[in-house]
């Protein structure tokens, strides 16, 4: 009985390390396909996100933008527009062009990340929100 005990005890302790489950982390999701589905329950944004360069479809409406990616920490990031998407005026092109995102990565799990978002625009002004990513189509 005291060997079985002494035997557990060595295998407990020599294959806990291999069992745990790995804690991810932003650096899990600094590249890879994500899945937003906004609070209005009507849209799906599939992002493609790969070094640099970031692909944002419009799965509803069918349209894509293109945006420019710095990372200025390991879980934050902003992003500035280059083209593409519903732009219906040169005016709006330049509002899209002059603003900046930032995006900060608060918690990674298996399925999702939640991040803050924040967009600063030409004049000043400062809009914020939280939402979920999620790694896999709901």
């Amino acid at each position: 009985m005291k060997i079985f005990l002494l035997l557990f005890a060595f295998l407990q302790s020599f294959l806990a390390p291999f069992c745990k489950e790995k804690k991810l982390g932003c650096a899990d999701v600094r590249n890879g396909t994500f899945h937003i589905y906004p609070a209005n329950g009507k849209e799906h944004y599939l992002i493609i996100r790969k070094d640099t360069l970031q692909t944002e479809t419009n799965l509803r409406a069918g349209t894509t933008s293109y945006w420019r990616v710095k990372w200025i920490s390991n879980c934050t990031n902003t992003t500035q527009y280059i083209s593409g998407g519903k732009i219906e005026s040169k005016e709006q092109e330049a509002f899209y062009r002059k603003s900046t995102a930032t995006f900060t990565i608060l918690q990674v799990t298996k399925n999702y990340y939640v991040f803050s978002g924040s967009l600063s625009t030409p004049k000043g002004k400062m809009y914020t929100y939280t939402d979920t990513a999620w790694l896999h189509k709901k």
